[in-house]
């Protein structure tokens, strides 16, 4: 950290993505941003790519363990805390969200509404792909499927369950594209866990899970895709 900020030391303005799995988490002490944010000296311009309350990014609602649920009810009660995750970072100079839900979102926390901007992420230009995408069917055994995909890092909040519940209704020849992978290890285990899904549901020869993709296999994964779905049970605007 002080070594990129010495560096930042020659800019003008700074420009920080802000995501709280890029600064290691939200649990008490864990997140480096403060590290960081406490060492820069010029103006700051914060994109909030998670607006969520600590409550949704702790996963209270779905926490089943009863010692686990009570640990989370603890922090949720602790103010200072919740709102150095839920509003703080994004509050020490301009924000821009990517929603006008995230903007509300912040605003409703205490931030100031002229300091706040919504931009839309925006959309890069397609890549050519060669033969409709032939390579990548094969290299995936796809011939002759039609194509369903979700894309994106794999996470819990994506909708992969609901996918996997509803393929068996669809025709035989119909496959889903699980276009990606974990981005973190701890994402294994679920990532592991939807292939365990897919065994239990015999989906064996109708599931691909590719692994993390390059720009031009994106690309070609949504060629040769018919429906591209995205059945988030929680988003920002800010996936792919």
């Amino acid at each position: 950290n002080r070594d990129q900020a010495a560096r930042l030391k020659e800019a003008d303005v700074i420009h920080i993505q802000h995501e709280h799995s890029f600064c290691a988490g939200v649990l008490p002490g864990s997140s480096a941003f403060w590290v960081l944010r406490y060492m820069l000296d010029k103006p700051v311009v914060v994109t909030a790519h998670t607006t969520y309350s600590l409550a949704e990014l702790l996963k209270v609602r779905e926490e089943r363990r009863i010692p686990h649920r009570i640990a989370m009810q603890l922090l949720l009660w602790r103010r200072r805390y919740r709102d150095s995750v839920e509003i703080a970072p994004f509050v020490t100079g301009r924000c821009i969200v990517h929603t006008e839900g995230g903007r509300r979102a912040l605003i409703a926390r205490g931030g100031n509404p002229g300091l706040i901007h919504t931009i839309p992420a925006g959309v890069p230009d397609p890549l050519p792909v060669e033969n409709e995408g032939a390579e990548f069917r094969d290299r995936f055994d796809l011939a002759g499927k039609r194509i369903i995909s979700l894309f994106g890092y794999i996470a819990p909040n994506k909708g992969y369950e609901l996918a996997l519940d509803i393929l068996p209704q669809l025709p035989g020849n119909a496959a889903l594209l699980i276009a990606g992978g974990p981005r973190v290890a701890e994402m294994e285990l679920y990532a592991e866990s939807l292939r365990r899904r897919v065994a239990e549901l015999r989906l064996e020869d109708r599931v691909v899970i590719t692994g993390f993709l390059s720009d031009p296999d994106v690309a070609a994964a949504m060629t040769i895709s018919e429906v591209v779905i995205v059945p988030h049970t929680l988003a920002t605007g800010s996936y792919s």
